[in-house]
């Protein structure tokens, strides 16, 4: 397991990861107990540079495997304490 996007509490992106036909798995993690209302945003970037939000990770949906091949990375809003670890 390796730290995708580490815990803090200021709004961040991760560095991007690319995908070229492994699956990979993304975890929700924070220093406590995961805070109610936490999330972060899972981010593919299209062939025109920009980022779309895929889907996320929050206190209810903390796992999420990515199969399909690409470049993504993790989006943390301000004020959540949380960071994302990639497996």
């Amino acid at each position: 397991m390796a730290v995708l996007l580490a815990t803090g509490t200021t709004a961040a992106n991760s560095a991007d990861f690319t995908l070229t036909g492994e699956t990979s798995s993304l975890f929700l993690v924070s220093t406590a107990d995961i805070p109610q209302g936490a999330s972060v945003t899972v981010q593919v970037k299209g062939a025109n540079g920009l980022y779309y939000g895929i889907g996320g990770l929050s206190v209810s949906d903390p796992f999420r495997v990515l199969s399909s091949p690409g470049t993504y990375r993790v989006s943390r809003p301000a004020g959540v304490d949380v960071g994302v670890d990639r497996v």
